[in-house]
């Protein structure tokens, strides 16, 4: 998790790199979607083991854990995302009951958050298909989805949906 997620009030990251000139024949369009899909696919599996969803192993580097499924309060689409529960201090293995109550206990009880996957995105990566990058979007006045899809809410808006092991 980077400090990007945590940064109060919140800022979108910015991250730039010169590419230097290089030698060669100029990349087809097909070409250019391949890295653009290796680039999405590589950042949602790094996501994914970072939370938790994903254990870097076996033969396809990738073994799918039980996982927490939720809904975020006032999301009209009803999406379902799958994910932990953090603070500042990294993640908590805490459920969302023993979350809720321990954000009560603090100052800032935004400081402890959900942090999870779009299931639907998930989902696409696991079985191999196109990522599409989707609108960032709020919901209410404190919960975030990324264009990737990473959900960032405060766990007092996050409705339980229990644990999941299988993307049924």
């Amino acid at each position: 998790m980077s400090r990007w997620g945590l940064a109060s009030p919140s800022r979108d990251p910015y991250l730039y790199v010169l590419d230097p000139e290089t030698e060669g024949e100029p990349l087809t369009p097909g070409e250019i979607e391949d890295l653009v899909q290796a680039v999405a696919r590589t950042h949602v599996a790094q996501t994914a083991i970072g939370l938790g969803l994903l254990k870097p192993d076996g033969e396809d580097g990738k073994i799918l854990t039980p996982r927490r499924r939720v809904r975020v309060q006032g999301d009209d689409q009803k999406r379902h995302f799958s994910g932990v529960v953090i603070t500042p201090f990294g993640l908590l293995d805490l459920d969302l009951d023993q979350a809720n109550e321990l954000s009560k206990l603090l100052p800032d009880p935004g400081l402890v958050r959900f942090v999870g996957l779009d299931e639907e995105m998930f989902s696409s990566y696991l079985q191999g298909q196109t990522l599409v990058p989707r609108q960032q979007e709020r919901i209410g006045d404190l919960s975030l989805v990324g264009k990737d899809g990473l959900l960032i809410a405060p766990v007092s808006q996050i409705l339980d949906g229990g644990i999941q092991s299988d993307m049924a």
